[in-house]
């Protein structure tokens, strides 16, 4: 008997016709399956599965949150290809992403021939890596456009047209570092951007060229065929005409974290040639990141109207100048900027020095040391508000009876930053009325928290010294100035350009010493002037003035006479000359003032107002002596300071003529004793004690520190304009 049921393990020889069945549609099913996909991915591919085309664009949209748009460059719909093999690639014949709501006239971009690729090992790096936050950014292949039109444009409140995308939780610190992908390979046939920042009042319409990939050399090849980025920008920088032109390797260390090395330099080569108004920068050199703009190395000229213009430019605060033209050699690293500057020459000064300029800190800070060889004067003047070219302002101002400057002061500038710098001038002009220069002249400059300073001013002056301090304070509404200066012993025949008379001989001479200690304020050099409280003291030791200098402020005619056809003009001994002047709000007490001789002893007095910008000083002579024939009476300069009037008191002289005229009744020959004059002995003696007192060394340092008394209640420069 056999047993027809199977042991375990073993098919019902049955049940097997169906299960070979079975297994044969299920072959057959997944043969078919897998040629069906074979199918519809060789439509796809042969397609560019255009149908994805809506899905694309909704996707993009929403990542976005703008309207995306692909399509033909007749306008119609599916202009998305996409392909699998041999890699995974994109073409758009044309890509639109549409404006914000605020600025719906014009689309944020247009790209026509876009071209993108990507490696399957990438993709899967990233399927693998989707959860790392740290992982590497996605790298393409190949990226190219043969056109691309972008509009970027950021208003004051911060709002900026390219700001795609939902908002992002990170902070503002973190989105302000970009991540770029990676690229092998970039193209940019013709590419447009407008720019316009109002946050930066920049506006500017960029045109771009771009070829190349990162396998390419870095050289410093400047044939216009090779591979490499090429920007030309127009357009204006705080309403200042603008125009630069860029050129280096490419794009790629701009958004990669790529860094050639050749040659044992680091970086690629960069080319900046621009201007901003009447500035100009030029700029040859290596960067290893274009983005960052460090570290960065290499020789720059710069040149302007005036450094301050410039500075404004890169956010460092420098005095206003003349035209100035400069060049050296830059170099960055983080937030620090190195800068030796070769040659510097502002207007005719000629300047070098080395800066470091860190922008780390809460406030940014300049360190550095300067060396001129010539410095002049004119031109720091446009610092302080003094001539800047502008000959029609200036033509106003003293048609006007104005000549102090007036142009404010940029007071909010003071606390953008601070500084620390050495200074050292070997040859320091001082202009038309000096003869000689200061030689050398060393002073340490300051900016802290707003107040400027000018310490430790050490000046060799011929046969003397100038010292001291001046200080600016620009927290307030109106500046506060302070000055506290000493000249000791400097001779005023070898450092002033004086008159000289028929012997060449200087009309005064002497050593001058002088202590100046005043104090202003006002949003320019006239306020601070027309408010001015201090004191001046000068002593005159040692000097000889000219004996025909002394006869004409006396008028002393038969003197004049004598020294004109007979004794000659000879140079007399100063015995003693010294002025006390006092301010008090912008007005100069000028008495007294006195140079005593063993002629006459000549006294100074009147007052000088700053506020008014007025005069009023006159001269008198106290003789020592009889005079055979004198029409004594005091010199007066009178009238404003652009144009002032020299003039004689007709008092005196009417009273010697009316007395002559009643002797000349009597006998023609006794007209003449008028003007016979006995001289002012008494006087003069007791002018020369005065004189004596104030040139005391001891007692005019004494005068020097007390505080000054008023001179005249005046009416302030500010009073004034009202």
């Amino acid at each position: 008997m056999v047993d027809d049921n199977p042991l375990p393990g073993q098919t019902d020889k049955s049940q097997r016709p169906l299960l070979l069945s079975w297994t044969k549609r299920a072959g057959f099913s997944l043969i078919a399956l897998v040629l069906l996909a074979a199918v519809f991915i060789a439509v796809g591919e042969m397609t560019g599965w255009f149908f994805l085309s809506g899905y694309a664009e909704k996707t993009l949209s929403n990542i976005f949150a703008r309207e995306v748009s692909l399509h033909t460059t007749k306008g119609q719909s599916s202009g998305l290809r996409i392909h699998l093999f041999p890699a995974p690639s994109v073409d758009v014949e044309s890509m639109r992403v549409s404006g914000p709501v605020w600025r719906t006239e014009r689309d944020t971009l247009v790209a026509e021939g876009m071209h993108l690729e990507i490696s399957y090992g990438e993709l899967w790096r990233l399927w693998q890596e989707r959860s790392n936050p740290d992982s590497q950014p996605v790298r393409i292949k190949q990226l190219a456009a043969q056109r691309l039109d972008a509009d970027l444009v950021r208003l004051k409140d911060g709002k900026a047209t390219w700001m795609l995308g939902k908002k992002s939780s990170q902070s503002k610190s973190e989105r302000n570092i970009p991540t770029f992908p990676r690229f092998d390979e970039l193209l940019l046939v013709d590419g447009r951007i407008n720019v316009h920042d109002a946050a930066n009042e920049l506006e500017a319409q960029i045109n771009i060229r771009l070829s190349e990939s990162a396998t390419q050399k870095i050289s410093n090849q400047s044939d216009n065929s090779v591979t490499g980025l090429k920007a030309s920008a127009k357009g204006s920088y705080k309403n200042q005409a603008l125009s630069v032109e860029l050129a280096t390797i490419g794009i790629l260390p701009w958004v990669d974290n790529f860094q050639g090395k050749e040659g044992g330099q680091d970086g690629i080569p960069l080319n900046i040639d621009g201007s901003i108004g009447n500035s100009s920068l030029v700029f040859d050199g290596r960067v290893g990141s274009a983005i960052r703009l460090e570290p960065l190395q290499g020789r720059f000229s710069v040149s302007g109207p005036s450094l301050a213009t410039v500075g404004k430019i890169f956010g460092v605060v420098l005095p206003s100048t003349n035209r100035f033209k400069l060049k050296g050699e830059l170099k960055r690293e983080g937030e620090k900027w190195d800068a030796e500057v070769s040659d510097a020459r502002v207007g005719r000064s000629i300047l070098q020095g080395t800066f470091l300029f860190d922008k780390s800190g809460k406030v940014p800070s300049l360190r550095g040391e300067v060396k001129s060889q010539e410095l002049v004067l004119a031109d720091l003047l446009p610092a302080i508000g003094g001539k800047t070219g502008n000959q029609e302002s200036e033509k106003k101002a003293k048609q006007a009876g104005r000549i102090l400057p007036d142009r404010e002061f940029d007071l909010p500038s003071l606390n953008r930053m601070n500084a620390d710098v050495q200074m050292s001038v070997a040859i320091f002009h001082l202009g038309q009325y000096f003869s000689q220069p200061l030689r050398p002249l060393n002073v340490h400059i300051k900016l802290t928290n707003g107040v400027l300073s000018l310490s430790d001013i050490n000046a060799k002056t011929p046969q003397g010294r100038l010292q001291g301090f001046m200080s600016l304070d620009g927290n307030g509404k109106q500046a506060q100035w302070k000055a506290d200066l000493a000249l000791e012993e400097t001779r005023l025949e070898h450092w002033l350009n004086l008159d000289k008379n028929e012997k060449s001989e200087p009309l005064i001479s002497g050593a001058a010493s002088a202590f100046a200690k005043f104090e202003g304020q006002g949003r320019s050099t006239a306020d601070i002037l027309a408010t001015l409280d201090g004191s001046l003291k000068l002593i005159i030791a040692g000097g000889k003035i000219s004996r025909l200098t002394v006869a004409k402020a006396g008028l002393n005619i038969a003197k004049i006479v004598a020294i004109y056809f007979g004794q000659g003009d000879a140079p007399i001994e100063v015995g003693c000359a010294a002025s006390d002047w006092r301010a008090h709000e912008g007005i100069f007490d000028l008495t007294p003032t006195v140079i005593d001789t063993p002629d006459a002893a000549v006294v100074g007095t009147g007052i000088i107002n700053f506020a008014q910008e007025q005069m009023d000083v006159g001269i008198s002579v106290a003789p020592r002596k009889v005079s055979l024939v004198s029409l004594r009476t005091p010199v007066q300069f009178q009238g404003s300071f652009a144009d002032p009037a020299l003039s004689i008191d007709l008092g005196p002289i009417a009273g010697r003529v009316a007395v002559a005229g009643g002797l000349a009744a009597l006998n023609p020959f006794a007209a003449l004793l008028a003007f016979i004059d006995p001289g002012s002995k008494d006087t003069a003696e007791q002018l020369g004690q005065v004189c004596r007192d104030l040139s005391s060394r001891k007692e005019l340092k004494r005068r020097a520190m007390e505080n000054p008394q008023p001179a005249k209640k005046s009416t302030t420069r500010k009073n004034q304009k009202n």
